[in-house]
């Protein structure tokens, strides 16, 4: 992988390990002699030379992604911002000194500090992934090392950062929760919840019902249902790696080869057209998505590629059927004890390979399958609109991974979900809301009571 890309994958870390965090730090030594006051409050000031050195890190932010801050109305916008934050941080640290909150606890600390190791060993874990070549000699913890070395050389960002970042942090959530300790949410707030929910799910899904699908695959709370879904669980025989990685190879063939065609296709509609860039709109490219690796150009005439087509197909059913033939035992095996009357999902248990299946939420949702669904390959998507019934099972049914036998479970109820049904999730987003409201009237309180005064002009 380039260093470039490594760069930006780790920039993007740093970014996601501060959140809820603006760009500008907060919490820093505020002394800066007889400087320019932009900001003077009860115990504290804010100086020209602390603003212009938050100013000068958010510029080079900007710079880092290519993007020149030089508009006058955006830098005002930042200027003020900046000044908001700074004087905001003096009066939340007198606050939280006020009231015993600044200094953690020996045990608070420990466990901050344990929480902080585990979050930069966590983050470092998950690029690994980005930073691995499979080159021979590579190691789990060379790997480890080498995301270390590049976070505390091109970031500057190590371990014992990441912990004094979270200790720094901690009086801010210490204060954040006095603040807003006893807040609940009212039933009026949870109703408004429920409504915006189900109808932001509704706008969601039927604009995509891929969206709907992703959603339940990852485990969201569903407001509201499509029209046409059922459920389904199966069981499935996997093929070896080696075959699996051979059936892909072929497809892919066989795709780069019905991309051309499609290309053909359209040139040949459009060969009439006088076309400018205005011209040009989404639907005209759809379908036209070229595949990784594809001709700049169709290298073959149509009846080629049709030729080419017919044999790519031809010899990817033949693969199929051979592959399918090696689990013909198991197949006979699996299928008798469903004749018999075994329990399906302990059958899933005992001889299926598909770890959604064994996971939540499909262990115990299964699958969202309707007509059209682009989540699973089509031959899967087809068996299982097929079954009549829930209940059913279906005979072999022979995919990219291996053999299916699936189960119709339930059809799924389309429309909003009952109140009751999502309440919790309702009230916990509600109760967010309610305590973010309820910590900003707060803070505008310590404004006022710290007599919070700013001088933007004087920042010139």
């Amino acid at each position: 992988m380039k260093n470039g890309t490594r760069l930006v994958a780790l920039l993007v870390a740093l970014l996601l390990l501060a959140s809820g965090c603006s760009i500008i730090k907060i919490g820093q030594d505020s002394s800066n002699g007889d400087d320019v006051v932009l900001a003077e409050m009860k115990d504290g000031q804010v100086t020209l030379a602390q603003a212009q050195a938050e100013f000068d890190e958010v510029l080079a932010y900007y710079e880092s992604y290519g993007v020149a801050l030089d508009n006058e109305e955006d830098i005002a916008y930042v200027k003020a911002d900046i000044l908001d934050w700074l004087s905001e941080d003096i009066v939340m640290q007198n606050k939280a000194k006020e009231l015993g909150l600044y200094e953690s606890t020996p045990e608070q600390a420990e466990a901050i500090t344990q929480q902080a190791k585990q979050d930069f060993a966590d983050m470092v874990e998950y690029y690994m992934l980005f930073f691995s070549t499979g080159e021979e000699g590579e190691t789990e913890e060379s790997l480890r090392q080498e995301v270390i070395d590049t976070l505390r050389e091109d970031q500057g960002y190590t371990e014992d950062i990441a912990v004094q970042d979270a200790l720094e942090m901690a009086w801010q959530e210490r204060l954040y929760d006095y603040a807003t300790k006893d807040v609940e949410p009212t039933e009026e707030d949870i109703q408004a919840t429920y409504e915006e929910m189900v109808a932001l799910d509704q706008e969601n899904y039927q604009e995509d019902p891929y969206n709907f699908e992703y959603a339940a695959l990852s485990g969201s709370t569903i407001f509201w249902y499509p029209e046409g879904y059922r459920t389904v669980k199966h069981i499935l025989l996997s093929f070896t790696d080696e075959q699996v990685e051979a059936l892909a190879d072929l497809s892919a063939q066989l795709d780069d080869v019905l991309w051309q065609i499609e290309e053909l296709d359209w040139m040949e509609e459009n060969e009439d057209e006088d076309w400018t860039e205005d011209d040009w709109t989404d639907e005209d490219l759809v379908g036209l998505d070229e595949p990784e690796d594809a001709e700049d150009e169709p290298a073959m005439s149509r009846e080629e590629l049709e030729a080419e087509q017919v044999r790519l197909e031809a010899e990817l059913a033949q693969m199929q059927s051979e592959y399918a033939a090696t689990l013909s035992d198991l197949v006979a095996e699996v299928q008798a004890k469903i004749a018999q009357g075994e329990d399906f999902e302990a059958l899933i248990d005992e001889y299926g390979s598909d770890v959604g299946m064994q996971e939540e939420p499909g262990l115990s949702q299964g699958y969202y399958v309707a007509a059209g669904s682009e989540m699973w390959e089509q031959v899967f998507t087809d068996a299982a609109m097929a079954l009549e019934k829930p209940g059913d099972v279906s005979e072999p049914v022979v995919g990219s991974n291996g053999i299916h036998l699936i189960r119709y479970m339930a059809d799924v109820t389309p429309g909003a979900v009952d109140l009751e049904t999502v309440r919790e999730a309702c009230v916990e987003s509600a109760a967010e809301v309610a305590k973010s409201d309820a910590y900003d009237q707060a803070l505008a309180q310590w404004k006022e009571e710290a007599q919070v005064v700013t001088y933007p002009e004087r920042w010139t």
